[in-house]
């Protein structure tokens, strides 16, 4: 995806995860909170340097199965 099409998919989300484990950057976390999503991560590479206020910038977890557990499948 890209262009509208991106941009619709983002404005019809209610919350953006990222489970890699190995994201070195995070362009499309970057995406996902420029469209005003919240934003759920695990704790690695290049995300560590982009969510740096905890429930302001998103939320990060030590890996997947946290993350899911702590803050999606609880409602939080």
């Amino acid at each position: 995806m890209r262009g509208e099409e991106l941009s619709k998919a983002y404005a019809s989300a209610d919350i953006f995860v990222m489970p890699s484990e190995t994201e070195t950057l995070g362009f499309v976390v970057l995406e996902a909170m420029a469209s005003g999503l919240a934003v759920v991560a695990v704790a690695a590479g290049g995300l560590t340097d982009i969510l740096t206020q905890p429930g302001v910038t998103g939320k990060q977890c030590p890996g997947l199965m946290p993350c899911y557990y702590t803050h999606i499948g609880m409602g939080c």
